[in-house]
């Protein structure tokens, strides 16, 4: 657990005992990056009970909602939560909320490269079908295709992309692959009538040719007609459809970083706080005078014992006073070390000693910074309770 909130990646590796050598095999399954799991099984839960749910009413999806942003206000982002949320906006019409959903869902799951992380597949097919619903045709085709650059045996994409698409062969590539995967999913004869509305007639002809053209598809090598050439550039031109306050600062190429300078750092934790705000102040109980840049002055020894002064800058977000509880970012191009400080008792408020309970150094990038604060609230390295912020340490 607590690896995963610090490297936010987890891998699947399956493992099988040899027929009487007394030894394990071990085969990587998969590795998933920029994913960090809801070890409270709120994501779990919310899928348990809207699948058993029949016709749910308003009131229940917004109950279910409810738990969602209290899981995601009092302990941070986890893989899917988001997801969650835009899926029941969607059960309520709420198309403008489902869509800034699945969003945040995948600029929290950028990698520091600015490519998608494995948590953002869902969220990227259920965006396309948002748009799809709104008949915004060219960005719900880049959605699925994005899916598909991703995982091009995704199926939930290969099987939404025909709606949207004119060329008989290019759904015939993708229907036909689906079909490959699952060849027992029981929708596909509703799917084939959907096309073929036109011309029901044709329907089960169309059917057997995609049972017959199945059988030929290389599920290793990808449906070349829906790759991306370039997804960073991609996802963030998607980005820009959220609110201006709900992405982190980025780069003029949008690109998803570098951060070059204290003052733009300052923004991102200006943003963080904004977002993580106890209720109900979320958006005011941060004054803007609470992330500053300030200086502290550093001891070192060298080896002959001589003692060097330095005073280091550095963008500070004041979450706590008296005692003082801190986040600092220190930049060192290309990269920043962030530090979750507290303020020791001491009988003389003149000599105030700070101590770091955290550390790590990390792409100087909005989404990095995010990421590494999400993960110390995850570890319960730092909390809310009864509208403060608070750190273990401090118990």
């Amino acid at each position: 657990m607590l690896l995963n909130a610090q490297e936010m990646r987890f891998t699947v590796v399956l493992e099988a005992e040899r027929s009487g050598q007394g030894q394990t095999r071990q085969e990587l399954v998969g590795r998933y990056e920029q994913y960090l799991l809801d070890w409270m099984g709120i994501e779990g839960a919310a899928t348990y009970i809207r699948s058993y749910w029949d016709n749910p009413q308003p009131e229940h999806l917004l109950w279910l909602l409810d738990v969602l942003e209290q899981r995601i206000h009092n302990y941070g982002l986890a893989t899917g939560l988001l997801t969650q949320s835009g899926f029941l906006y969607r059960l309520l019409g709420d198309f403008s909320r489902a869509s800034d959903c699945y969003l945040r869902e995948i600029q929290a799951g950028l990698r520091p490269d600015g490519q998608a992380g494995w948590g953002t597949l869902t969220a990227l097919c259920n965006l396309g079908t948002v748009y799809k619903k709104q008949q915004d045709w060219e960005r719900a085709r880049l959605c699925y295709s994005l899916a598909l650059t991703l995982n091009p045996n995704y199926f939930e994409p290969l099987v939404s992309l025909p709606g949207i698409l004119e060329d008989l062969g290019q759904q015939m590539l993708c229907l036909s692959r689906a079909y490959r995967i699952r060849p027992d999913e029981p929708f596909f004869k509703s799917v084939t009538a959907m096309l073929c509305a036109k011309h029901p007639q044709t329907a089960e002809e169309i059917l057997r040719l995609i049972k017959a053209t199945s059988a030929f598809v290389d599920l290793a090598q990808p449906l070349p007609d829906f790759l991306i050439a370039n997804p960073a550039s991609a996802l963030q031109s998607l980005l820009t459809q959220l609110p201006q306050n709900a992405v982190p600062s980025r780069d003029a190429a949008g690109n998803g970083g570098p951060l070059g300078s204290l003052q733009e750092i300052q923004e991102v934790l200006a943003q963080f706080a904004s977002d993580h705000s106890p209720a109900p102040q979320r958006l005011s109980i941060y004054p803007s005078g609470n992330v500053t840049i300030e200086k502290m002055t550093m001891y070192a020894k060298d080896s002959h014992g001589k003692v060097s002064v330095k005073e280091i800058p550095g963008a500070v977000l004041q979450l706590a006073y008296a005692p003082d509880l801190m986040v600092r970012v220190e930049l060192n191009t290309p990269n920043c070390t962030m530090y979750l400080m507290y303020e020791l008792p001491n009988e003389d408020p003149a000599q105030q000693t700070l101590k770091s309970l955290a550390s790590e150094t990390v792409l100087a990038r909005a989404e990095a910074i995010f990421n590494v604060l999400s993960g110390w609230i995850a570890r319960g390295l730092l909390y809310q309770s009864q509208g403060q912020w608070h750190c273990r340490a401090q118990k």
